[in-house]
């Protein structure tokens, strides 16, 4: 609630930050624990890189960013989550699980948020 007062946005993930990983592989719409994420991500790793040798997830691996590219769907993964944010309502975060916003940053990063492009459109155009 502070951070939207203050106009923050927050990129967070119910129950862990993994969801988004996991969404490149499965439309997850049921709650799991912490835990379950890993051997879940690991799973939709090997089962995309049937040849090569077995994908053991690591929190703070470099090479998440490309095991993910090479194997999962980012696009899809943002359609996933975006459905996963409409099927709350309210404004009580905390239930919303499964859930991940972590969608909407990597929009802004790759250039495809339409709000901040309009903003910063809006900004060129004013001359700011």
């Amino acid at each position: 609630m502070k951070a939207q007062k203050n106009d923050i946005k927050c990129a967070w993930s119910n129950e862990a930050f993994e969801l988004w990983y996991l969404l490149h592989f499965h439309n997850r719409t049921t709650a799991m624990s912490r835990d379950e994420y890993k051997k879940a991500i690991e799973n939709g790793v090997n089962e995309k890189n049937e040849n090569r040798k077995k994908f053991k997830y690591l929190k703070n691996a470099l090479d998440t960013y490309s095991v993910l590219e090479k194997a999962g769907n980012q696009t899809q993964a943002i359609k996933w989550a975006e459905s996963l944010e409409q099927s709350f309502s309210g404004n009580q975060f905390a239930d919303y699980n499964p859930c991940t916003q972590v969608y909407k940053l990597v929009l802004e990063l790759i250039g495809k948020s339409s709000k901040l492009n309009e903003k910063l459109i809006a900004k060129f155009n004013s001359g700011i």
